[in-house]
């Protein structure tokens, strides 16, 4: 048997992936069988949200796949959870297969997540909290004709979800492989505000303005709106797009799209939107003739 396991940290970038050695595929079945408490709760069901999202264990030959994330040790479709209270697989796969694997400000801001200690009570009104959720009504305004229309459908099933990423989606470009700004025309930009903008103009997006910048209409052909972060620690990046209805949706890594927040609220500006640890600082204007291939 044969196990990957991938860290989901990042948003735009790839997430590190690491190959289990024979030892570490004995160590992470002994822990896993020390669990007892089943749920029906899964780590699925919980939004996705940026930053840290937990970790899936996949057999390479095969497709069952383990997902482990906020004390829910998720077996898959068709069987019952593990409860984790204490995160002990997920701290166990952190500190032993991705430490040396990120940044210092990515390994401190996973380890301090996986470090909090909740009572029982506390940590299953968190997790019924995260699951039942009631997103406020929004009210946007149509700004592009050819903004593509908000259908997560479109892309919450496999194989799309898991091979494509933010920038995949803000394009509305599927494609087999994660895409980046400027890689497809030869470059490699560092993920800083300047870096960004200048991938993403190589791509053949154009810049439109800072945030602040007032958004004016698109008529057809001229494309739509993409919203440009870059995370505070500049070990990442993120987009968004501007639907057909005029709110916001974005895909974070490999996970669900989504047209919430990670307050779990519709997004009506994405400047002012709850995004963990992103910072939102331009908007361009995409159109399909994009190359991000």
């Amino acid at each position: 048997m044969e196990l990957i396991a991938t860290l989901h940290v990042y948003s735009g970038r790839p997430n590190p992936v690491r190959l289990l050695s024979a030892e570490e595929i004995r160590e992470f079945l002994r822990i896993l069988r020390t669990l007892e408490v089943r749920t029906r709760l899964k780590a699925s069901d919980i939004p996705s949200t940026l930053g840290y999202r937990g970790l899936t264990v996949t057999a390479i030959y095969g497709s069952s796949e383990i997902t482990i994330r906020d004390g829910i040790v998720d077996l898959g479709s068709g069987q019952p959870s593990f409860l984790d209270r204490h995160r002990d697989l997920e701290k166990w796969l952190f500190e032993n297969l991705f430490m040396d694997l990120v940044e210092p400000a990515v390994r401190e801001e996973v380890s301090e997540y996986l470090s909090i200690q909740e009572e029982p009570d506390a940590f299953f009104k968190r997790l019924l909290r995260t699951l039942e959720f009631r997103p406020s009504a929004a009210v946007c305004v149509q700004m592009a004709e050819d903004a593509p229309v908000y259908a997560e459908s479109e892309w919450n099933f496999s194989p799309v979800i898991k091979e494509n990423t933010c920038y995949n989606y803000a394009n509305n470009r599927k494609l087999r492989h994660e895409a980046e700004p400027g890689i497809a025309s030869g470059l490699t930009v560092p993920y800083t505000a300047q870096g960004l903008v200048q991938g993403a103009t190589a791509d053949g997006l154009r810049f439109f303005g800072v945030v602040g910048t007032n958004l004016t209409p698109l008529g057809p052909g001229q494309g739509w709106y993409i919203a440009v972060a870059t995370s505070n620690k500049k070990t990442d990046f993120h987009f968004l797009r501007q639907d057909a209805c005029g709110c916001w949706s974005h895909k974070t890594g490999k996970h669900a799209a989504s047209n919430l927040d990670d307050d779990h609220q519709r997004i009506v500006d994405p400047a002012s939107a709850k995004l963990a640890g992103y910072s939102v600082f331009a908007y361009m204007v995409t159109t399909c003739r994009v190359n991000i291939d």
